[in-house]
């Protein structure tokens, strides 16, 4: 149970799950939960705005939102250090609150509220082999709002995500291990055309409004994100303290990812290769 005491709300958030062992190296697990929040990003789907999210509490006038969550997996290890996880998930949100972005007058509501779900499919691979370690994973999902009627992908929705990650023990110094990343561009809004109005004197025009006209909301998707990242670490002694050199070299091979689009067909592009060298370890 959880009382949020800015808006006086009390919310009660069951959760069940059990496991079932059918082999002595298999098992599935079932989970449902309920669960609840109170705060809210006014953040909107406009990719400019998205990235300054400001946290603020649901309004008053808007029950609390909720979400019920369903999930069936199954684990089994293949062999010894090595194991495979797959699970399926679906969830529904119900009281979806979000910031208005049809609002024209100052009789129309700041916030709306809506519906959502999210159903997936989840697996990965984890293992050690020698000195390598690491996990494969792929998420196949669906994610939709409903608000005012308009059912549309939010701007987390990526139907295909894929995670590698490889780490070695080179010695007893030294180590490297690499990241690479692989996921379906994020949907956006796009500017289709432009509608002028000119606006007039008394005796002639004096100049001309210009209106972006939208495509659906988040009808289209930004291109294929991926990315490879690196690190080297040598661990030592420093005053009998173990700590370690490293770097972190990201986006190996110079993706471009994009961020957005800009109204003159120009592209943000995400970070170029960088790399970071430091020592980290303990003090005390």
């Amino acid at each position: 149970m959880t009382h949020f005491s800015l808006q006086d709300t009390l919310t009660f958030s069951p959760q069940f799950s059990c496991g079932v062992k059918i082999s002595p190296k298999q098992e599935i697990q079932l989970h449902w939960g309920r669960y609840h929040q109170d705060l809210i990003t006014i953040g909107t789907e406009e990719v400019i705005l998205s990235m300054f999210d400001a946290w603020v509490t649901v309004p008053q006038y808007f029950p609390v939102m909720a979400c019920t969550q369903y999930a069936l997996s199954y684990q089994c290890e293949i062999r010894r250090h090595l194991e495979l996880n797959a699970s399926v998930f679906h969830k529904y949100f119900s009281n979806l609150v979000e910031y208005n972005t049809t609002k024209f007058s100052t009789l129309d509501p700041d916030f709306v509220n809506g519906t959502g779900m999210a159903s997936g499919l989840e697996l990965s691979l984890r293992g050690v082999l020698g000195p390598f370690q690491g996990w494969l994973s792929y998420t196949l999902s669906q994610v939709r709002k409903e608000v005012n009627g308009v059912r549309y992908p939010p701007k987390y929705d990526k139907p295909h995500d894929l995670d590698l990650i490889v780490n070695c023990r080179l010695s007893k110094k030294w180590s490297m291990g690499g990241r690479f990343v692989l996921s379906s561009g994020t949907p956006f809004t796009k500017i289709i055309a432009y509608s002028h109005q000119p606006f007039l004197s008394a005796t002639n025009v004096i100049g001309c409004n210009e209106f972006p006209i939208y495509s659906e909301r988040n009808a289209w998707r930004l291109p294929v994100y991926h990315r490879l990242d690196i690190n080297f670490i040598k661990r030592f002694c420093m005053f009998s303290r173990p700590m370690e050199f490293y770097i972190d070299v990201a986006n190996v091979y110079a993706r471009l990812n994009v961020l957005a689009y800009t109204r003159d067909r120009q592209t943000w592009i995400q970070m170029p290769p960088l790399a970071t060298l430091g020592i980290r370890g303990k003090l005390w």
